[in-house]
């Protein structure tokens, strides 16, 4: 499977320094952290391109995380052992390979999601504003085994969606084993109408735009179905 790169949108890369992480071999990471098959084959494939990288301790970020995918694959899986804090958004953008598992849980302003990210969070995913699937066909999952909070969780046709408990959010697109408030193809009937583009069709590029400036996108006259729960 081979998945495009990812828009570099947001912040680069801030976990640089090498001294805060330790490469673990696969077998340890394996053994240790329960990793998801799935998210393990590239590794197995590719072992000398794809390290694993452990931050233990847990992990505040003070800006953004951005990983950047090239044309050889993600060249790094991030395991955080303990919680997790961006205070800026948190882009996971992969093309082969790349998880990124949390096994605490996760703050951030957005979540966002290119190419075919592997994110697994173990306990509560907590989003201020938004979190939003990738577009790839081969659109990566997102897997939270805690509770999991935001204003609207957007997920595209192609990205696999599976929350423990209904997450307190607009839902729009499938989410595994729950009801949504809108399919995707009703976007651009409830985003805001700038929004649109000039065929009145949901401009993707304006709304993570509109995102990372930790706004809302939906219409202020959109209403929610009876029997809906929404927050």
């Amino acid at each position: 499977m081979h998945c495009r790169s990812g828009s570099n949108e947001g912040h680069r890369m801030v976990i640089t320094d090498p001294a805060s992480y330790q490469i673990l071999s696969q077998e340890t990471a394996e053994q240790g952290f329960a990793l998801p098959e799935k998210a393990m084959r590239p590794a197995r494939r590719f072992p000398a391109r794809q390290e694993i990288r452990l931050y233990t301790g847990g992990l505040h970020v003070s800006r953004g995380v951005s990983a950047g995918a090239g044309p050889a694959g993600t060249p790094y899986s991030v395991i955080v052992d303990g919680d997790l804090t961006v205070d800026g958004d948190l882009l996971w953008s992969t093309n082969v390979g790349g998880l990124l598992l949390v096994t605490g849980s996760v703050r951030a302003v957005n979540v966002l999601l290119s190419g075919c990210p592997e994110m697994a969070v173990r306990g509560n995913l907590t989003v201020a504003n938004a979190i939003h699937g990738s577009y790839d066909t081969a659109g990566g999952r997102l897997t939270v085994d805690g509770e999991t909070t935001a204003r609207t969780i957007l997920n595209p046709p192609g990205c696999t969606m599976k929350f423990a408990s209904n997450p307190r959010a607009v839902l729009i697109g499938k989410m595994t084993g729950y009801p949504t408030h809108f399919h995707f193809d009703e976007l651009s009937e409830v985003v805001k109408p700038d929004l649109l583009d000039q065929e009145g069709r949901a401009d993707q590029r304006k709304i993570r735009e509109t995102l990372s400036a930790a706004l809302g996108i939906l219409d202020s006259g959109v209403r929610i179905a009876p029997g809906y729960d929404v927050w």
